[in-house]
């Protein structure tokens, strides 16, 4: 809602931008403008933010424990910014094949169940990209004397494991492995850093009774899916023990994770309201191999950056 308190200077109307009073001898700033009409009270002005300046920033950052807190609003402060940032999500792993009885590899299928060739293979599958987290940044009115309590969850930083499908290259390394054999990397770990500021603003009691409850809520990304090595057919050029045995296998990527959501919600009397993500999720395994045993790397859930955080600015 806007408000306009005008006066006429030089037969033009032009709003007030910050009223002030002389109250026992000394001016002091007005926020809020009342008047009574036919027995109610309106607000007919409310001093803008852009007329206030930013007088204090404190900001808490996620740590491996959980935290929360309680924060009281200090006098003449007028409003808040609330701005935060979720963890990104993990990257999921990445699935390889390999081969025993040959250097981490295996032979092909070129024509049929019975005829191995087609050349000399390695299959590997990449992991998906981790979700960015949620953000919030949200100015809201408030007065002297509220309280708020946050809450901060921990951040994950634990790793998850590449998988590897072995593919026995004849009799030496074991059995033939059928058709639908698969390994699947694992999905990365869910961020951590869920953000929660909330409480009861009270500037707007006549408005909302009691006072104006609301909470603001950055939310992690996803992990990231892992990759996916499964084999579609095999083949073998003989019964003896040493016959060489082939096999044809389809590489599927992991899938991204989902964005982390942030919510703003409640009677909050909100100001500005910006929406965005917050830290970028962790890449997901690549998809060819980096190490000369062909083993698909780890990843960890961490994204790498600044750690998640929640500010609070005062604007008075």
């Amino acid at each position: 809602m806007s408000y306009a308190l005008k006066f006429k200077k030089d037969g033009s109307w032009t709003a007030v931008k910050k009223p002030w009073i002389k109250h026992e001898d000394a001016w002091r700033d007005v926020h809020h403008v009342w008047i009574k009409h036919g027995g109610t009270w309106r607000k007919i002005h409310r001093t803008a933010i852009s007329e206030y300046s930013v007088v204090n920033s404190t900001t808490i950052y996620a740590t491996t424990s959980d935290q929360s807190g309680t924060y009281t609003v200090p006098a003449g402060v007028r409003y808040l910014r609330i701005h935060s940032k979720a963890q990104g999500g993990g990257g999921g792993a990445g699935a390889g094949t390999g081969g025993k009885g040959i250097w981490d590899g295996h032979y092909g299928c070129s024509g049929g169940s019975t005829n191995v060739g087609g050349g000399f293979h390695n299959h590997v599958a990449g992991g998906g990209t981790g979700g960015a987290g949620g953000m919030i940044d949200v100015k809201i009115e408030v007065a002297p004397g509220d309280t708020f309590s946050w809450e901060i969850l921990q951040v994950q930083t634990s790793s998850v494991s590449s998988s590897r499908l072995e593919l026995p290259a004849n009799t030496a390394g074991g059995s033939i492995v059928g058709a639908g054999a698969s390994a699947t990397g694992a999905t990365g770990v869910n961020g951590g850093g869920k953000i929660t500021f909330s409480g009861v603003t009270t500037p707007g009691v006549y408005e909302h009774g009691a006072g104006a409850t609301g909470s603001a809520i950055a939310y992690p990304g996803l992990g990231g899916t892992g990759g996916k090595v499964q084999v579609s057919s095999n083949c073998t050029s003989g019964s003896g023990s040493g016959e060489p045995w082939g096999y044809e296998v389809a590489e599927t990527n992991g899938s991204n994770g989902n964005n982390g959501s942030a919510d703003v919600g409640g009677q909050w009397i909100v100001i500005s309201n910006s929406s965005g993500t917050g830290f970028s999720g962790r890449p997901g395994a690549p998809d060819s191999y980096p190490e000369s045993n062909g083993s698909p790397p780890e990843y960890t859930a961490n994204d790498g950056s600044t750690s998640p955080f929640l500010l609070i600015q005062e604007y008075s």
